[in-house]
């Protein structure tokens, strides 16, 4: 699958792929690509997220984000193996997904969370052959001071 027209994102997510493995007979999935697009104002930029206590184990591999430029991004780059959102999920067991060869290539812009990359992959199958190269995501926020101390 390949999502390469310009593609102009002003809502949630640019591109999430998942959440994988919620149910027991999802199939691999492979060969993502999106390319050249452009994200503005979004919460989540481009999300690999697979969920927590999967029934299976299956593979993801093969995925290529490229071209993309972010503007205001809360959330750029996210891989995600403990993805629960209902909270109810069985957190002893972690994702039974394989995720491999994800390519992040020739991103930009900028995003106003405290990490341009959040990478939280599974302890039983560990993420392989995560790739970045020129990633150029820049702050646009000040930076906040954080501790305790005394009257200033």
């Amino acid at each position: 699958m390949s999502l390469s027209r310009k593609m102009n994102y002003l809502y949630n997510n640019l591109a999430v792929l998942g959440a994988l493995a919620r149910n027991p007979n999802e199939k691999d999935v492979r060969g993502i690509n999106v390319r050249n697009c452009t994200i503005n104002g979004t919460q989540n930029g481009v999300r690999v997220k697979t969920w927590l206590g999967s029934p299976a184990a299956s593979k993801a591999f093969n995925f290529t984000f490229q071209d993309i430029v972010m503007s205001n991004v809360s959330n750029p780059i996210i891989i995600d193996q403990e993805y629960c959102p209902s909270h109810d999920c069985n957190t002893s067991k972690a994702s039974l997904v394989k995720l491999s060869d994800i390519e992040f290539k020739n991103i930009s812009g900028t995003y106003n969370s405290k990490s341009k990359v959040t990478l939280h992959c599974s302890s039983s199958v560990p993420c392989e052959n995560i790739r970045f190269e020129d990633i150029h995501l820049n702050y646009t926020k000040k930076p906040e001071i954080l501790g305790k101390f005394g009257s200033m």
